[in-house]
């Protein structure tokens, strides 16, 4: 069984800080909740992600693959949330500007002349 979304933005919070309590800060846990979702993955996967000491967390190597391609597959997923909203929102007569760097916002730039009935919204 593969880890679901949540507990990969977990995992991926977790790497990128080398810290559960600002990872689950920014997830909106508690840091036990983080080590125990963290513990579950490497369960699921028969991996340790972790070297764990009294003060810190260090990434395994199977850990930074697995951080590497949690960072893809998360950005993937975002861009094509974007994209969805984009069209869904097209769909219903107003595309919505996202964050600048959002992949939805080039998307946006070429429906002003292709499609001049649609409002760009903020």
């Amino acid at each position: 069984m593969l880890p679901g979304t949540r507990a990969l933005r977990t995992f991926e919070a977790a790497a990128r800080h080398l810290n559960f309590t600002r990872a689950a800060d920014e997830v909106g846990l508690t840091p036990a909740a983080v080590s125990y979702q963290i513990k579950e993955i490497e369960e699921q996967l028969g991996l340790v992600l972790f070297v764990r000491t009294s003060r810190s967390i260090q990434l395994t190597a199977a850990g930074a693959v697995l951080f590497e391609a949690t960072v893809d597959a998360l950005a993937r997923c975002n861009a094509r949330s974007a994209a969805r909203a984009a069209w869904n929102a097209a769909r219903a007569g107003c595309a919505y500007r996202s964050a600048p760097d959002s992949p939805a916002t080039g998307c946006c730039r070429g429906w002003r002349g292709s499609m001049p009935r649609i409002q760009i919204c903020n």
